[in-house]
């Protein structure tokens, strides 16, 4: 559990004076055609380093700062990129938008990409996933979704689903499984069926690299995150999904 003292509410001109530079925060902030109305929007922050078991910064922080100082209120602009300003060390994180300002230490790690328009996930320290990091891409057609980090990236075993990329001053990898999105048939147009590729990794490897007993079989060849029970395991909870 977080520290429910140290949910704040800023808005980007009280925060920016306390982030670091170089965050995606600066690029927006050049883009926006009204400076004034982008400084005085409001933004979801955690103060201090956060310890805990399972970390998922927009149900924690997002909302922990909105039940705790909006949900009264009224026309409040709020940014949906919560801040945590210090590191972050946990057994499992879910990250689908948030700014990092320090390092992310953690066991497992499940990185989504965000449809939604000026959104982002970037950690500007450096990052350290001892088992697993599963990401989710946009696959094909439209701009690459890429998790920035402005430090070095060690991972032990990278799940890559659907050509997601991690941008980062290093990237060291000990082992990837990659499952690109591939059309289905030969039609190419924007709205031609897609497909998951898994012709890259038999279930043997798969079952050789990971416990079983975290593994749902009966999605091989067919979705991958459930395949890895992503949503319901690696997301939530500490597991050892790696075969020691």
């Amino acid at each position: 559990m977080i520290n429910q003292d140290n949910l704040k509410l800023y808005t980007y001109k009280e925060l920016k004076v306390l982030l670091p530079a170089g965050t995606s925060f600066e690029k927006l902030y050049e883009k926006a055609k009204d400076k004034e109305k982008f400084d005085q929007q409001f933004i979801c922050v955690y103060e201090g380093n956060v310890e805990t078991e399972a970390f998922n910064p927009h149900d924690e922080v997002q909302w922990g700062v909105y039940y705790k100082f909006i949900e009264e209120k009224e026309n409040i602009p709020l940014f949906s990129v919560p801040v945590i300003l210090g590191n972050v060390t946990c057994k499992t994180a879910s990250l689908r938008e948030v700014l990092i300002t320090g390092n992310l230490h953690t066991k497992n790690l499940d990185v989504n990409y965000t449809s939604r328009p000026n959104t982002f996930s970037q950690i500007m320290g450096n990052v350290t996933v001892d088992e697993v990091l599963f990401t989710t891409g946009k696959g094909l057609g439209g701009k690459t979704f890429n998790f920035q980090v402005n430090g070095d990236v060690n991972i032990h075993t990278w799940i890559n689903l659907e050509q997601a990329a991690i941008k980062a001053k290093s990237l060291t990898v000990k082992k990837e499984f990659s499952f690109p999105q591939v059309y289905a048939a030969e039609d190419r147009s924007k709205h031609a069926q897609k497909k998951t590729d898994w012709s890259r990794h038999s279930l043997e490897e798969l079952t050789n690299h990971f416990n079983k007993e975290h593994l749902n079989l009966e999605e091989y060849e067919n979705y991958v995150d459930f395949f890895f029970r992503v949503p319901t395991k690696l997301s939530k909870a500490d597991y050892d999904y790696l075969i020691k």
